[in-house]
């Protein structure tokens, strides 16, 4: 799909060539969509989840030290990301809410 591996596009943004970051968003975007909105149910916070899993995978690229795939560092960026935000909605209600009011659109509960 692209004319780099993994690797030389990390090697590339790590030397400063933020460009090169790009394709691995392009790449890997629809996979942290699809876990994050599996989790969260939402396409607008699915969309901003995946957004910050990216911009925080960014500024921390020069911490991957080729030990795992690209992808499995960044799983974890993901999902630590989206647990944190379930955490904090549920403190406030809200993702609880959500969850109750749909059960009872769908008669699960009364």
């Amino acid at each position: 799909m692209f004319d780099f591996d993994d690797g030389h596009l990390i090697h590339r943004t790590q030397q400063g060539n933020t460009e090169a970051f790009n394709p691995l968003v392009a790449k890997y975007q629809s996979r942290v969509y699809n876990h994050i909105l599996g989790n969260v149910k939402n396409t607008e916070t699915a969309k901003d989840l995946t957004q910050e899993t990216f911009l925080k995978a960014f500024r921390v690229i020069k911490t991957f030290r080729f030990e795992s795939t690209f992808s499995s560092w960044l799983y974890l960026f993901y999902t630590y990301i989206t647990l944190l935000f379930i955490v904090d909605t549920l403190k406030f209600g809200q993702f609880l809410s959500v969850k109750v009011t749909k059960s009872r659109k769908a008669g699960i509960l009364s």
